[in-house]
């Protein structure tokens, strides 16, 4: 059936073999990209600003407790009012980025390490709150005693908690980080792959095609050099029904057309030459007569 196939529509069908290889190695790379970013967005945009903000919980806690130390060491109301209100903006701040990770996070685990921070936050900001109360009215040994008892361990569970939420959303991190990693080993996998596939089809088809049109023409030269030889033995065989094919039956017909017309003029000039020796032979006779 391909055989038989004009050469316009053959090549015709390999452009757009061509094409189709082009449309699908960019679908292909389309998908792979998508993936890619979906992955590279879990990462960037969800994961790391997640391990961000429970980094700066972190170091605000830190600080506080470094804060409320230097209020009990302090004799000073002026230098305490100012920390307090240092610790206060701390705490709000905190409570901010409690409020936009409880916004990001939509893993049931890390929402429990959260919510469970949360109540430790709360837990450590209200000792605080007391022991700020007792340092205010001047009743430095309760305010010891307060940040003995109700602070540091609030201050050591509220940092046990966060050390859990970090490590999950760290884990969080790490794991966008390898699907982004993997994403890209499969996009460059998958692109290599229809590369190859791409490349390894187009030089079938293509050769099949050359080879298609090429063959036919270089039979047709070789019968066309040979009748030009004088050799009218050649056999022509034309096998498809292309341009090339037409080419062939074409040269075949000449081949039999020369062939019939020398044998009429072969035939001619041997009848032409017994005609000849007939009338000899009756001028000799005659002659002798």
């Amino acid at each position: 059936m391909l055989r038989n196939m004009r050469i316009g529509l053959r090549l015709g069908l390999g452009f757009g073999l061509i094409v189709m290889l082009l449309v699908a190695l960019a679908a292909v790379a389309i998908m792979n990209m998508n993936a890619m970013k979906r992955a590279t967005d879990e990462a960037t945009k969800v994961a790391w600003p997640e391990a961000h903000r429970v980094g700066e919980i972190k170091a605000d806690v830190n600080q506080n407790a470094a804060d409320c130390r230097d209020i009990l060491l302090s004799k000073d109301p002026a230098e305490q009012s100012s920390i307090q209100q240092r610790i206060r903006a701390s705490e709000r701040t905190s409570q901010q980025a409690v409020v936009q990770l409880a916004q990001m996070v939509h893993s049931v685990q890390r929402q429990q390490l959260l919510d469970r921070t949360k109540a430790s936050l709360a837990q450590y900001r209200r000792a605080l709150e007391v022991c700020f109360n007792a340092q205010q009215q001047g009743s430095g040994g309760d305010a010891l005693t307060i940040f003995q008892q109700q602070v540091k361990p609030a201050e050591d569970a509220l940092k046990a908690d966060l050390a859990e939420l970090d490590k999950g959303f760290v884990g969080h991190f790490s794991l966008a980080s390898q699907h982004a990693d993997a994403a890209y080993s499969r996009a460059r996998d998958a692109a290599a792959g229809a590369t190859l596939f791409a490349l390894a089809l187009a030089f079938v088809f293509g050769t099949w095609i050359t080879r298609s049109i090429t063959a036919p023409l270089s039979q047709a030269v070789g019968v066309a050099q040979r009748v030009a030889d004088g050799d009218l033995t050649v056999q022509v065989q034309a096998n498809s029904r292309d341009e090339t094919g037409q080419l062939l039956g074409a040269l075949g017909e000449m081949v039999r057309r020369l062939t019939a017309a020398l044998g009429s003029v072969r035939s001619g000039a041997d009848n032409l030459s017994s005609a000849s020796t007939q009338v000899s032979s009756t001028s000799q006779s005659l002659s002798q007569s």
